[in-house]
Order: C-alpha cells, then structure tokens, then sequence
C-alpha cells in the first residue's frame, strides 16, 4: 500500500487542527479554573465579613424582658427551627409606654394586628 504526499499532508492538517481545538479547550478549561477559584475565595470572604457584620451587630431588641444577646439568640434559633425562617421582632407593649392596664394591653395588641 502506497501512500501518496497528498494524503500525509492532509492528515498532518487535521492533527494541527485538532491540536488548536486541544490549545483551546486548555485555555478554556485554565480560564474556569481560575475564575472558579477566584469565585471561592470571594465568597468565603462574604461570609466571613457577614459573620463578623453578625457578631458587630449591637442588641437589636428593645425590651426589659430580654436582656441580652444571647438570650435574643436562643429565642431566634428557637423559632427559625418551628417556622424555618428568620423572625423579625416589633415592641408591641410596653406597660411604662402604654400603661399598665388590661385593656391598654389589648388595646395595643389590636392596634398592631
């Protein structure tokens, strides 16, 4: 079997193409790597800035009841694990506000229902 210039030559063709396709997919692959690792490492960072934003945060909660942060934490954790999402808290009463009677109470809870 004889094989002719013609038909090296195109098979030396078709290497280099696919060799460029290789080169490409190389770079490619070489490109996601590094934006992926960057993509990482900023989110990491997010979550570290939002943990120390977290543990910065002064005591949200103005009440004479709680009295401090980890008291407000217990109670969070307590009814993120009932409903599955985050409370918000809102002062609804206050007796030295509001003043001390029953109805004042009620009236109050209604107000804010």
């Amino acid at each position: 079997m004889e094989i002719s210039i013609d038909i090296i030559f195109n098979q030396n063709e078709k290497i280099k193409e696919q060799e460029i396709k290789i080169k490409k997919l190389d770079d490619s692959l070489q490109e996601y790597k590094t934006n992926n690792d960057l993509l990482k490492q900023i989110l990491s960072e997010i979550t570290e800035i939002k943990s120390k934003i977290n543990s910065l945060t002064i005591f949200e909660i103005d009440s004479k009841i709680i009295k401090n942060r980890s008291q407000l934490d217990l109670i969070k954790n307590a009814l993120i694990n009932i409903y599955q999402k985050e409370p918000t808290f809102k002062l609804l009463f206050r007796a030295s506000r509001d003043g001390e009677r029953f109805s004042n109470f009620h009236q109050a809870l209604r107000w804010n229902s």
